[in-house]
């Protein structure tokens, strides 16, 4: 994904308001809504915006336990992009398991870190984002509730 942008709201100076990610999402904004209710009901992980890494990635809402990232959610046109920190361990089992194609894909894609892989993998209905509870079950785990390496400040 070289060059491509994973949120639209890329300006460090404003942050996004709830009905501007909305609007941007459109159809994809009941995923988001499901995602993020069941980060916070289910794990109880406390959520920001926060501007990643520069301006390809823009404007984030991140779930963090212990002051470290765990997920982030970029909003984009039509569609989110869910960034997840996976250990090494989490990959290996996630690999083994039957997962759809998409996150696979994503899997296979990430850049390979020494304490893990980050994928990012493109969410566009509650579908996908129902199939994405699987990856995040395992990253949630216990004895895998601490997160890879030091992206606890997103930077």
């Amino acid at each position: 994904m070289r060059g491509a942008l994973y949120s639209c709201f890329v300006d460090r100076a404003r942050i996004p308001h709830r009905a501007s990610i909305r609007r941007a999402l459109a159809g994809a904004s009941s995923a988001w809504d499901d995602l993020e209710a069941h980060l916070a009901e289910t794990y109880r992980l406390k959520s920001e915006f926060h501007f990643m890494y520069g301006e390809r990635y823009g404007w984030a809402l991140c779930f963090r336990r212990s002051g470290r990232l765990v997920l982030a959610m970029y909003p984009n046109q039509g569609f989110l992009t869910v960034h997840i920190i996976l250990g090494r361990a989490q990959i290996a089992t996630a690999t083994a398991m039957r997962l759809p194609s998409r996150i696979s894909k994503g899997l296979e894609a990430a850049k390979d870190y020494p304490e893990g892989k980050w994928p990012f993998i493109p969410v566009r209905s509650r579908k996908a984002a129902e199939e994405l509870k699987t990856l995040i079950a395992l990253k949630m785990s216990p004895g895998n509730r601490r997160t890879a390496g030091h992206a606890e400040s997103g930077k």
